[in-house]
């Protein structure tokens, strides 16, 4: 279950840009959001909104994903 805040913005990064998001973008720049050009910050806007939609079901695969390429499942 997705409950922080931070956990909600990792998943969203990490589909971005279709990996760990500090392993493309620079992780000591903040907000790591600045560091996207126009068309993966769409990306990661239309997907919040998706997971609006969709609810917990998709964000928990989101999640479920965004783990994996961290190695942490």
């Amino acid at each position: 279950m997705v409950t922080k805040d931070h956990c909600f913005g990792r998943i969203l990064l990490d589909h971005a840009v279709g990996s760990c998001w500090y392993e493309v973008l620079d992780r000591r720049r903040s907000p790591a959001f600045d560091q996207l050009d126009d068309e993966r910050l769409a990306a990661a806007v239309a997907l919040a909104e998706r997971i609006v939609r969709e609810g917990d079901p998709l964000l928990r695969r989101l999640n479920t994903q965004s783990l994996a390429w961290r190695g942490k499942l």
